[in-house]
């Protein structure tokens, strides 16, 4: 018996545009500048693509709903042009009701159905003719078709809107028929990797050049410096330099208390991330020395803040340290054995080099790569 899965995952599946990019970039902050309604006169491979996926995530996930379909399509066009009368909201609690209160119950009352119209014709007495169930629709009336249909094709349309992908309507809602009568252009696997290369590779290295192209511009305005970083400033207006640098030592002491503690519970690596890093010379001294400093007990003893010998990984010298640690070789007990024995408890502190935005997408990425196999399963 198929199982229905709640309103939200099935969503996440369908407008994702895929779990290919995890986010796929549908959650940008600003509004679609590229977006337009298009012509099928010239071939679009990217919004085709898009909409293939739709397609055929829809035949997989919603198979047993009978949408219609000219309700989803002026539903996508005007959510996503921004000439929709309904709310993205209002959408989404239609969808929602139908997806979580209404669809399971009656896809099993069809299902059990089904099963007993099989029996039925199985039967050869005669007795079972006359107990078959009745079963709801999935939609009870054509209007509330044309709702959800209509809602489903709203909250599309506001996902392209809020995303920053030069798309053409006309050819996601084509692709997405196309899909449908089993005349695809592109075929799954195609639609996949066409779709990761564009995510993972092409629009990467578009936004690697368009920032670029904007922090040049950026760099040669009046009275704006560089730091060692890369980060570039302009000074408004002299601040306390001492006082911001005190400021950063008080973070660092607080934090690395914060991090003495995690690492009585738990065994790993440190790795600092974010915006914060930029400040790393200011910050991580006082918090290296709040984890490397002591405790005092009511009895006059003192005792490491933490067990471990902390070591700052983004010094070279002290990530050799840390990599070749204390080995030694003893002697098994009993034998003529000899075995290596690293005594000395360590824990590496670091910064991360590759930004926050990238560290989220790889993360994504792999989730989305774990959830394929695990659905595939």
């Amino acid at each position: 018996m198929k199982l229905y899965k709640n309103f939200d995952t099935q969503m996440k599946k369908l407008l994702s545009v895929a779990a290919l990019a995890g986010a796929v970039l549908l959650c940008s902050c600003g509004g679609n500048k590229t977006l337009k309604m298009g012509s099928l006169s010239k071939f679009d491979s990217l919004s085709y693509a898009l909409g293939a996926n739709i397609g055929y995530g829809m035949q997989y996930e919603m198979s047993d709903i009978p949408f219609n379909f000219e309700e989803v399509n002026k539903g996508i066009k005007e959510g996503a042009l921004d000439k929709s009368k309904q709310k993205h909201e209002d959408a989404i609690d239609i969808l929602r009701d139908y997806f979580m209160n209404k669809r399971g119950a009656r896809a099993f009352a069809i299902q059990q159905k089904k099963a007993m119209q099989a029996a039925v014709a199985a039967d050869s007495t005669g007795m079972l003719k006359d107990t078959l169930p009745a079963a709801e629709p999935m939609f009870l009336t054509s209007g509330e078709c044309d709702s959800v249909s209509y809602a489903f094709g709203n909250d599309i349309g506001n996902n392209i809107k809020s995303s920053d992908i030069p798309v053409q309507i006309v050819w996601i809602t084509e692709a997405m028929a196309n899909v449908r009568d089993s005349v695809a252009k592109m075929d799954e696997m195609i639609v996949q990797g066409y779709l990761q290369n564009y995510f993972m590779v092409v629009r990467p290295r578009e936004n690697a050049e368009a920032s670029a192209k904007w922090l040049e511009g950026i760099a040669k305005k009046s009275g704006v410096e560089k730091t060692e970083s890369g980060l570039l400033y302009k000074i408004e207006r002299p601040g306390d330099a001492d006082a911001a640098r005190r400021a950063f030592a008080r973070f660092g002491e607080v934090a690395g208390d914060a991090m003495a503690t995690a690492v009585t519970l738990i065994d790993g690596l440190i790795v600092i991330g974010g915006g914060i890093t930029a400040a790393r010379k200011y910050i991580l001294p006082s918090l290296l020395a709040e984890m490397r400093g002591s405790l005092h007990t009511f009895s006059g003893e003192t005792l490491p803040r933490v067990q471990m010998k902390v070591y700052d990984l983004d010094d070279a010298t002290q990530f050799a340290a840390f990599a070749q640690g204390d080995s030694r070789r003893i002697k098994v007990y009993g034998s003529d054995r000899e075995i290596v024995y690293d005594p000395q408890k360590r824990i590496g502190v670091m910064t991360s080099h590759i930004g926050a935005s990238r560290a989220i997408s790889l993360g994504a990425y792999a989730f989305a790569l774990n959830s394929i196999d695990r659905d595939a399963r």
